[in-house]
């Protein structure tokens, strides 16, 4: 048998008063009660922890000797307690979330300040990464959370789908195409592509370039949507990109364009380790991401 919470509970309130019923009614229990808890633990240590007089109790020698270590054990557990109380009420925590950094910086800036309105004590850690290293983040335990397009996950990843986010044609913005009445697939399978992730380039030349095979000698890869959009606005260059970072247009003086033949929107994903119990930081932005996409996004039901 192993001692228990109550016990360490009544055996401390007995030790401070010297009677059991006034233990008893400190605790809000009868004095049998008390007496029994008592009992129970002097059975699992093996030996008396108080001497019954007919005016109360008093402390055994042993009793005395483990009274330090018990209210150290109390007050630890107490700890522990409240802690998990300031986790559950949101009084405290982390979250370390993992996202792409376009989406981090066009989306989270005013997300976070709803979402740190409403939860101003937990800490937040943004891994602000390139969107193929997402879900690899959350594997590595980099991230508690992750949030981007669909992929290609191991089995350790549990991948849930929280939004439908629209897929548009960043251009130059002095193209012609970017003012075009007509805009289509063929017009951008002209044009020098820009890659920035394998799986999504992948997609991308078996879709709007319609050329799984493509091997474009002008074609230029990078890793970063940041450095695609650089890049493009000083050639004649394309690439695609979710809708929400049509707010860098200015600042990367491109054009954002929808292919009248290819409206198909992106999955994007909520990603967590399997078999992980999320934080109540980590469920409580979860649930605050699914209720709030991105600008031109939409929830899945």
């Amino acid at each position: 048998m192993s001692v228990t919470l109550k016990q360490i509970r009544a055996f401390q309130a007995a030790a401070e008063s010297g009677s059991f019923t006034t233990a008893a009614e400190r605790l809000n229990l009868t004095q049998s009660a008390v007496s029994m808890l008592i009992r129970q633990m002097e059975d699992a240590l093996g030996l008396p922890l108080f001497v019954r007089t007919g005016r109360g109790v008093a402390l055994t020698e042993f009793g005395a000797e483990a009274r330090p270590g018990l209210t150290r054990a109390m007050t630890e557990l107490a700890e522990v307690a409240d802690a998990a109380r300031g986790l559950n009420d949101l009084r405290r925590g982390k979250l370390r979330c993992a996202l792409p950094q376009i989406l981090a910086a066009a989306w989270l800036p005013k997300a976070l300040r709803r979402f740190r309105g409403a939860h101003p004590d937990v800490r937040v850690e943004i891994a602000d990464t390139v969107t193929d290293r997402v879900a690899p983040s959350v594997a590595q335990n980099d991230a508690e959370i992750g949030i981007g397009p669909e992929r290609t996950v191991g089995p350790e990843i549990q991948a849930t789908p929280i939004w439908q986010v629209p897929i548009h044609i960043a251009l130059p913005a002095e193209s012609d195409l970017a003012t075009a009445a007509d805009f289509r697939s063929r017009d951008v399978a002209r044009m020098t592509w820009i890659h920035y992730s394998d799986e999504f380039g992948g997609l991308m030349q078996r879709t709007i370039l319609q050329a799984p095979d493509r091997d474009h000698g002008r074609d230029i890869r990078v890793r970063s949507l940041i450095t695609a959009l650089s890049i493009l606005r000083d050639g004649h260059y394309a690439t695609a990109a979710p809708a929400y970072a049509v707010a860098f247009a200015p600042l990367f003086n491109v054009a954002f364009r929808e292919l009248a033949d290819y409206p198909a929107p992106r999955r994007f994903l909520l990603y967590q380790r399997k078999d992980h119990a999320l934080s109540p930081a980590a469920q409580a932005f979860r649930d605050f991401a699914i209720a709030n996409p991105p600008e031109g996004a939409q929830t899945i039901a």
